[in-house]
């Protein structure tokens, strides 16, 4: 009885939960506001960064992502070659917290900015799977009180935020592709872009994953045109990457290099999948 009076007013309820994650998303923005009204101090991360764990072996303190990401994010904007600091996680992402540093004076406003968007992409990504705004609106709800959301919006900057809005992007284009009677260039075209934007942004290999998962999805259901045109165009997923690496590329890196440095980033994280009681 109940289910059958929430879809006799559908409209109504999906209104009341999209309201009630709009609340809920400025509530705890509300509650993080002293974050993001904070100056942003390049010197004082320059000096965190230079005696920490990234630099010494026997660091003076150990510091989180979020002071490394803010302070690598600074060093790009203003021009630093992006492999020389926090080489190891590509640069997309940190141009947008360095824009943040800017624009703002505060290297934390990505985080409602991209949290915000990542709301939005997960309910369209749904609507286009479930074909339900009742049931997508739901569960969109139930994403915007989940404790990690939260957290990624209050141990900010960092890069989670932002490439889960691309990867959810790229889901979205792709299962357009997907769903289309006839293969379709245009969703797939910005599938691929949207997801070099999500390899550009954090590790390469989340990107790499998706797109096997993509080619997987295509062949059991043997949609065969849509597999060949799917790989014939998968080398457009390189093109935002090496967009991201423009600054590297005018100091002198070549192509070489380039994929020199993502094969540096695979050893430098598959080291880091060793056990570190530590850590």
């Amino acid at each position: 009885i109940m289910w059958k009076l929430i879809k006799n007013h559908s409209v109504l309820v999906t209104c009341l939960l999209l309201i009630l994650t709009f609340l809920n998303f400025c509530f705890t923005t509300y509650k993080f506001r002293g974050l993001y009204t904070e100056d942003f101090n390049p010197e004082n991360h320059k000096k965190l960064y230079g005696g920490s764990q990234y630099v010494n072996k026997v660091p003076k303190a150990e510091i989180g992502d979020e002071i490394v990401y803010a302070y690598a994010a600074w060093e790009n904007i203003n021009g630093k070659n992006p492999i020389l600091i926090n080489g190891e996680q590509p640069p997309l992402g940190k141009y947008f917290i360095g824009l943040s540093e800017l624009w703002f004076d505060n290297s934390r406003i990505t985080a409602p900015v991209f949290s915000a968007l990542c709301l939005i992409a997960l309910f369209w990504l749904l609507k286009l799977i479930l074909d339900s705004s009742l049931i997508s609106s739901a569960l969109v709800t139930l994403f915007s009180f989940e404790k990690v959301f939260i957290a990624q919006m209050r141990y900010a900057p960092n890069l989670d935020n932002i490439q889960l809005f691309f990867v959810l992007l790229s889901f979205c284009f792709f299962v357009k592709f997907y769903k289309s009677k006839s293969p379709a260039l245009m969703p797939l075209v910005a599938s691929l872009l949207s997801l070099g934007l999500v390899a550009a942004t954090k590790f390469w290999i989340t990107g790499f994953i998706i797109f096997i998962v993509w080619v997987l999805s295509l062949l059991l259901s043997k949609q065969n045109k849509k597999l060949l045109l799917l790989l014939a165009a998968s080398l457009l997923t390189l093109v935002p990457m090496l967009i991201s690496y423009t600054s590297a590329f005018l100091q002198g890196m070549s192509l070489r290099g380039f994929f020199g440095h993502q094969k540096f980033m695979y050893a430098w994280h598959s080291a880091k999948l060793e056990f570190n009681p530590i850590a």
